[in-house]
C-alpha cells in the first residue's frame, strides 16, 4: 500500500512538471477587453522609432454574429504628435492628429500593425460593426524616438564648503525628463573621483535625479567632469551631459611670527605672517576673523604678564584646516630677561689613529742539529791495594788529633 502511494505521488509530480513545460505562456504585455472583444498587444506601451506595434483582435464570444464575415472598425486617435500609419486593411493610411481613422477589417481574429515614423501618443480602439456595444480601447500608446533631456545641476557639498576633499559626502544631481515614454533609469560614471562607473541616480519625484557619494582617497586637486547616462522606456539613450565636481586636497600654507619675539617687556606685539592658498575660505588670528583670508596678515594683540599663546587658523573652501600657534612671554619691569641658554656644542673628539700593525716576520726554519755520537768510556783499571793500609791510615789520623788536643791543654 505504501509503495502504491509513493508511485502515485511521483506520477503527480512528473505530470506537474510536464504541464509546466507544455502549457503556453502568454507574451501579452497590454490587453483591453470589452463586451465580446479583446485587443492584445505584445510589444508594450511604448516603442522606439522606427518600430511597429502589433495588435491581435479577437471576437471572443459565442455571439450569434457570424464571426467569419463580420466587420471590425479600427479607430486610431492621436493624442499628440504625427506620423502614425496603419499597415493592414487598408495599408499605409496616415493618421492625422485630431482626425480619427476608421479602417475596416473583415476577419474576426486577425493581427494588424501600426508603424511609427515620428514621436506620437495615440489610442487604439476596435468596434464590431454589427454590435456597437462590442468594443475595446487601448489608450496612450507611444512611439518615442527622442532620448531623455538631461540638464546638469550644481553639485551639493558639505555645509560651508564649495569644494570637496577626500572623505567628504557630496550629492550629484541632474534634471532628467522624457515627454515621450518617460525616464527608465539614469547613472553617473564616478570613476574619476574614486568610485564606480555606473552609480545609480534616484528620482526625487520632482524630476531631479540624485545620488549621495563619498569622495575616494588620494584624488588630486582639480575639477572633474562625470558623465550621466539616461535611458527612457523606449530604450533611447543619451550620455553627453557631465556633472562637475571640484576637489581640493591641498592644505593651506601658513607662517607666523611676533614683532617682539618670544620674550619682551612690551605690553603688546604684532602677530603676522603669510597664508598661501588658491581657494581660501577664512582666516582667524587669536579667534578674530581677518580679511582677506590669504596673503600677508597682521594683528596687534595685548600681552599679559607671563606666557601668552596666539593661534592662527586658516581654512579653505574644501574644509582643509591648518593651525599654527606662537607663545610670547611678557616680563615684569626691572627684571632682565634671562637670555636663552644656547647649548655649546660638544666638540667631536678627533679619532685616535689606529697604528698600522707590524707585519709578523716569517719564522726562520732552524736546521735540525746532527747528533754527536756519545764516546765510549775507556775502562779504568784499578790498581790492587795493600790489605790493612786503610786501617793504618785512620789510626794515624786519630793519634794526630789526640796530640794536638794535648798540646792545647798545656
Amino acid at each position: 500500500m505504501r509503495t502504491k502511494r509513493i508511485l502515485l505521488i511521483t506520477a503527480i509530480l512528473m505530470l506537474s512538471v510536464l504541464c509546466a513545460f507544455v502549457m503556453p505562456v502568454s507574451a501579452t504585455a497590454t490587453t483591453a477587453t470589452g463586451p465580446n472583444v479583446t485587443i492584445n498587444e505584445t510589444f508594450g506601451m511604448w516603442a522606439r522609432l522606427p518600430s511597429t506595434l502589433n495588435f491581435t483582435i479577437m471576437f471572443n464570444t459565442t455571439n450569434v454574429t457570424d464571426r467569419a464575415n463580420t466587420t471590425w472598425f479600427i479607430n486610431i486617435t492621436l493624442v499628440s504628435g504625427s506620423g502614425v500609419n496603419i499597415t493592414h486593411a487598408p495599408p499605409n493610411v496616415t493618421v492625422v492628429a485630431g482626425h480619427p481613422l476608421n479602417a475596416s477589417m473583415t476577419s474576426w481574429n486577425t493581427t494588424f500593425g501600426i508603424n511609427g515614423t515620428a514621436d506620437a501618443v495615440f489610442n487604439v480602439g476596435v468596434r464590431h460593426a454589427n454590435n456597437s456595444t462590442e468594443n475595446a480601447t487601448l489608450t496612450r500608446f507611444i512611439f518615442d524616438g527622442t532620448p531623455p533631456a538631461v540638464t546638469a545641476l550644481p553639485t551639493m557639498y558639505p555645509v560651508n564648503q564649495t569644494q570637496a576633499k577626500s572623505g567628504d559626502n557630496i550629492t550629484l544631481r541632474a534634471r532628467i525628463t522624457d515627454v515621450g515614454s518617460g525616464v527608465f533609469n539614469a547613472t553617473v560614471n564616478a570613476t574619476l573621483i574614486g568610485l564606480g562607473p555606473a552609480i545609480a541616480l534616484v528620482n526625487d519625484t520632482t524630476g531631479n535625479w540624485i545620488t549621495s557619494v563619498v569622495v575616494g582617497p588620494g584624488i588630486a586637486t582639480g575639477t572633474y567632469l562625470l558623465n550621466v547616462t539616461a535611458r527612457d522606456n523606449a530604450t533611447n539613450m543619451i550620455n553627453t551631459t557631465q556633472l562637475g565636481v571640484m576637489i581640493d586636497n591641498t592644505l593651506p600654507a601658513v607662517t607666523i611670527s611676533s614683532s617682539q619675539g618670544t620674550s619682551t617687556f612690551a605690553t603688546s606685539t604684532v602677530i603676522s605672517g603669510v597664508v598661501t592658498e588658491a581657494n581660501p575660505h577664512n582666516l582667524t588670528v587669536g579667534g578674530v576673523l581677518i580679511t582677506p583670508a590669504f596673503g600677508p596678515y597682521s594683528r596687534e594683540v595685548s600681552l599679559s604678564i607671563g606666557y601668552n599663546t596666539f593661534t592662527v587658523v586658516a581654512t579653505d573652501v574644501a574644509g582643509n584646516v591648518v593651525t599654527h600657534s606662537i607663545t610670547v612671554k611678557r616680563l615684569l619691569a626691572g627684571v632682565a630677561p634671562v637670555p636663552p641658554v644656547v647649548p655649546v656644542p660638544t666638540p667631536t673628539p678627533t679619532p685616535t689613529p689606529v697604528p698600522t700593525p707590524t707585519p709578523t716576520p716569517t719564522p726562520v726554519v732552524t736546521p735540525t742539529p746532527t747528533p754527536v755520537p756519545t764516546p765510549t768510556p775507556t775502562p779504568v783499571v784499578e790498581e790492587p791495594r795493600i790489605p790493612g793500609f786503610g786501617a793504618i791510615f785512620a789510626i794515624l789520623g786519630l793519634l794526630a788529633v789526640a796530640y794536638l788536643l794535648r798540646r792545647r791543654e798545656e
